[in-house]
């Protein structure tokens, strides 16, 4: 009786996922990237080498077909830890349900800002946690919460917007709600791209933090050259981010390498960090990727080098 229904069990598991798939096409992607960084710091800090998670990740996205052009979707992205386990987390890094339809999307949940989303028009080094170019110097929350976005088109311009709500619990009376909202638009051409995006922070108490990046991307043959500048004023300070990048493509090896010039605005706190990376395809889903990074804040640098493996599905 016990082998007869587990038998049936496991034909109904075989035959369920590919009748909800058809209906609701579920897609299962990911990426599992690891690398072996080695970082040479400045003064009494020592010497690190270590194994290093390089952005994996594991995800479920799908929609289904509501009629008259109308779509219900969703999106569930986990961090994934192949290094340290204890760092993964179901839904840590994505978590959207909306609607779409001629008109763009509208959808309510969790993940990276549209500001966010500028900046790494900018930034091929994002795919590892620590060396890129821009993420440390946005002031902005890399992802937000309790969000609602809007996504839209019109012709070769893309647009979005998002409103993060503080949800403020447990705060004592008349303590306000944080509130983070951001918007970026693209105009995208055979040759080149513009790309502007506004942002502001909110925090519980305090002065707003403002953020305004623009910059544009020019190719030529294999040969592309980026050019941005980030602005932040913070209510107190204001500092600007100038951006330099150039890549260059032969065949299955890409080459990138770039500069950003922190806090310009006041000399005290200027910083300088410099990255190059190189990148070759094995195959359409596996990348060997060498970076190395050189960041210098009016003292001795830090150098770090890493040399990863990425696989994605």
């Amino acid at each position: 009786m016990n082998k007869k229904l587990i038998a049936l069990a496991v034909a109904a598991a075989a035959i369920a996922p590919t009748a909800f798939a058809a209906g609701n096409e579920v897609v299962l992607y990911g990426q599992v990237n690891v690398g072996v960084e080695i970082s040479a710091r400045p003064g009494a800090e020592p010497d690190q080498t270590k194994i290093s998670n390089l952005s994996s990740r594991i995800g479920f996205k799908g929609q289904e077909d509501l009629g008259d052009g109308l779509s219900a979707f969703f999106k569930i992205e986990s961090a994934v830890a192949p290094d340290d386990a204890s760092r993964s987390g179901f839904g840590t890094r994505e978590a959207w349900v909306g609607l779409k339809g001629d008109w763009g999307s509208v959808a309510a949940g969790r993940g990276k800002s549209p500001y966010t989303q500028a900046t790494e028009e900018f930034d091929p080094f994002y795919l590892d946690d620590s060396l890129g170019l821009t993420n440390h110097g946005s002031n902005d929350n890399y992802r937000i919460n309790n969000a609602i976005r809007f996504d839209g088109a019109y012709g070769p311009v893309t647009y979005s917007y998002a409103n993060s709500f503080g949800e403020n619990k447990g705060a004592p009376a008349g303590t306000r709600s944080t509130n983070d909202f951001s918007m970026q638009a693209k105009y995208a051409a055979e040759n080149f791209s513009l790309v502007g995006a506004y942002g502001v922070f909110k925090p519980k108490a305090g002065k707003a933090v403002k953020r305004l990046l623009l910059g544009g991307t020019f190719t030529m043959g294999d040969l592309s050259l980026s050019l941005a500048g980030q602005h932040r004023n913070d209510g107190n300070d204001k500092f600007t981010d100038p951006l330099l990048l150039v890549g260059y493509s032969m065949g299955d090896l890409s080459l990138q390498a770039g500069a950003i010039f922190w806090d310009k605005d006041t000399m005290a706190n200027t910083k300088t960090q410099g990255t190059a990376g190189l990148f070759y395809n094995l195959s359409k889903r596996t990348v060997v990727t060498g970076e190395y990074t050189n960041s210098y804040a009016g003292v001795k640098g830090h150098n770090t080098f890493t040399l990863g493996l990425n696989h994605s599905f």
